[in-house]
């Protein structure tokens, strides 16, 4: 099975899959929980030693506002942290002046391999070393590592079945099974 597929990385696209990545990963999860924990001892903490020191409406006003400003920073921890994933790596792109992250790309998966090719020269992936496969609402991801990724838009140029059968039959080679449908399907246009 041979299919190739050539397209346009931009920088939102990158940023894209550092938040995708994160979204799914573990790790960050437990940090989110743990962090939220904190936040919440904190906020009970400061209501606790505020409730004394406050009498009357000036009470009911100031420990309402808190728990308020509580609830709702505790609920959005995670959407605050993606925020701030994005604003760093804007910040980390525009410092290193790198352009190799975007800009037209190829890849050609062949058997059990991918050739990716972009400005720094052409990777050579085995679909097993693949860690995870991820979509977004805009892309499909090729996580070999927490930094490293093929980013495959979902629609280019008004095609979307190549990359969904681009997708299909690495997810199926790399759980081990045959390709099904997706190896029997014809390759999509360069």
């Amino acid at each position: 099975m041979e299919m190739v597929f050539s397209y346009e990385v931009s920088w939102d696209d990158y940023i894209d899959s550092q938040t995708t990545y994160n979204r799914h990963s573990e790790a960050v999860r437990k940090s989110i929980k743990r962090t939220r924990l904190s936040m919440l001892s904190f906020y009970v903490f400061l209501l606790l030693v505020l409730y004394p020191a406050l009498d009357g409406l000036l009470r009911i006003l100031i420990l309402g506002g808190l728990l308020v400003l509580g609830i709702a920073h505790i609920c959005l921890v995670r959407e605050l942290y993606e925020a701030r994933v994005a604003r760093l790596s804007r910040k980390m792109i525009r410092q290193a002046g790198s352009d190799d992250v975007v800009g037209q790309k190829r890849i050609k998966i062949h058997g059990d391999e991918i050739f990716y090719k972009e400005g720094t020269g052409t990777t050579k992936v085995e679909i097993g070393e693949i860690s995870q496969v991820l979509e977004s609402a805009i892309n499909y991801y090729i996580f070999m590592g927490e930094a490293k990724a093929i980013i495959i838009p979902k629609e280019y140029g008004g095609e979307t079945e190549a990359q969904k059968l681009m997708l299909d039959y690495v997810r199926a080679r790399r759980e081990g099974g045959p390709p099904g449908e997706a190896g029997t399907a014809g390759s999509p246009p360069a």
